[in-house]
């Protein structure tokens, strides 16, 4: 099952993109997985600076995924963190998205960028605010 209207997928990783932005994310990645996924057809990869950082980009996300409708609210919440070492991974199931939220030493040992280097990154254009023309918000690389 894949995301019929692409526009809507974009619009929704628009709006997850500008959530974590605003809460303070780091270095935050949109990649399109579907020619080398069958289950998801987006990752979105994203740092954050402590647990309580975290909790509070996972919350806003199940907040900014609320007006999409039922089709894509967060499926499954699962996560490992720990204080001790500093590793902290916070997974949000959205169906045909997935949402990685890292601490910092997570992110580097997992290294989902590389290990899925064969999807395509999605960059939002800077300069663009409005989600009406999505389609231009976007650039492919």
């Amino acid at each position: 099952m894949f995301i019929d209207d692409k526009s809507k997928a974009l619009k929704i990783l628009s709006a997850i993109h500008d959530i974590l932005e605003e809460k303070q994310a780091e270095e935050i990645v949109l990649i399109d997985v579907s020619d080398q996924s069958a289950e998801f057809e987006y990752f979105v990869v994203a740092t954050g600076k402590s647990e309580t950082q975290l909790a509070t980009m996972a919350k806003a996300v199940k907040t900014a995924l609320s007006p999409f409708g039922d089709e894509y609210k967060i499926l499954h919440k699962e996560g490992k963190c720990s204080s001790k070492d500093d590793s902290a991974w916070v997974l949000l199931d959205c169906g045909l998205i997935l949402i990685h939220l890292f601490s910092e030493n997570a992110r580097e040992y997992y290294s989902l960028e590389r290990v899925w280097n064969d999807g395509q990154i999605i960059t939002l254009c800077s300069v663009c605010s409005s989600h009406d023309d999505v389609e231009n918000a976007l650039l492919l690389r």
